[in-house]
Formats: C-alpha cells, sequence, structure tokens
C-alpha cells in the first residue's frame, strides 16, 4: 500500500487553487529543519505561492535549550524576515505528518535516510533528500547558507510548476 496522496507509480496531484504542503524533517526540529520551514514559508508567502510548510524531528531531544536554536530566529532577521509569532517548541515525527504533507524533504541524507527507514519504511525512498550535516560537521553560518540556497531553488521551482499549464499529475521528484 502506498503512503496517502501517491499513486503507484509515485505521482501526486495538484490541485489548482489549493494550498499544499512541504514538510522538512531533521533530528532535533530545532536548528536546520525549523529554519528551512521560517524561511520557506517568509518566501512563499512573499512570492504568493501556494505552499506552506512545517517541519518535524525524527528523534527529538529535551537538552535542547528553548523552542528553537536562537541563532535561526537571528538569522531570520538580519534576511529581513523577524519573526511573527512565538515560536513553538520541537515537534516529532508522525505517520500522519507524512501521510498530509504534500512534499517531504529530509535536510540530510546521510543522517536521515537511516532513520527513515527505520520508523518509516513506506516513506523513506519517497523523500526527498539534502545535503545538510548537523553543527558538528558543519559550521552555523555554512549550513544556514546551503539551506537558503536549497530553499530558494525549491521555491523557484514550485513557482514554475504552479504557473506553467500542463497535465494535473505531476511526478512528486519533477523538477526538484
Amino acid at each position: 500500500m502506498q503512503p496517502s496522496g501517491f499513486s503507484a507509480a509515485g505521482e501526486q496531484e495538484f490541485h489548482a487553487g489549493m494550498t499544499k504542503k512541504v514538510l522538512f524533517l531533521c533530528t532535533g526540529n530545532y536548528y536546520r529543519s525549523r529554519f528551512a520551514e521560517m524561511l520557506f514559508n517568509a518566501l512563499a508567502s512573499r512570492e504568493h505561492l501556494d505552499w506552506n510548510a512545517d517541519s518535524r524531528g525524527l528523534a527529538t531531544s529535551f537538552s535542547n535549550v528553548g523552542p528553537v536554536y536562537p541563532g535561526v530566529l537571528d538569522h531570520l532577521k538580519t534576511l529581513g524576515f523577524p519573526a511573527q509569532n512565538e515560536p513553538r517548541f520541537p515537534i516529532r515525527l508522525e505517520v500522519t505528518n507524512l501521510e498530509t504533507a504534500d512534499l517531504v524533504i529530509a535536510i540530510n541524507e546521510a543522517e536521515h535516510r537511516p532513520l527513515m527507514s527505520q520508523q518509516f519504511e513506506r516513506w523513506a525512498d519517497q523523500t526527498l533528500y539534502w545535503d545538510v550535516p548537523d553543527l558538528n560537521l558543519m559550521t552555523t553560518e555554512d549550513a544556514f547558507s546551503r539551506i537558503e540556497k536549497h530553499v530558494t531553488t525549491l521555491i523557484r521551482q514550485l513557482q514554475s510548476q504552479q504557473a506553467a499549464p500542463g497535465p494535473a499529475v505531476k511526478s512528486r521528484y519533477d523538477g526538484l
């Protein structure tokens, strides 16, 4: 049985006028996935894109201080996107999150593909993986820069899909 929203061929329907959801995944849902989520939502809103983002963690921890890594809010502010609301605390990924997402992106393949395969095997191969390691392997500045590039590329690709007339069904990985 395929995950909800996908045909046997791994395709997904895109309905004009309906907001679609990208789900960003990382380990703790405290730093990388939260930055990707908040940046995506700021850019998608600015560009009037019919998408929004959410994020979850594959192995959330109670050892993090506060709801989000402080550098995330600081960096978003320097980009001109100050936080509009008090950030929520990290949330662990559940099957329902995957079922309701139109696109799932894990921030670091080497770290997150094994966790997806262990915990959510049905979705492991339908997840798009980026290459943004955690703080112990990459500086915060480099990680933010890499996530910014990925998110802005994704926004451009989704804008092209949204603007392009064509068939109602597109492959999950078309152009991504």
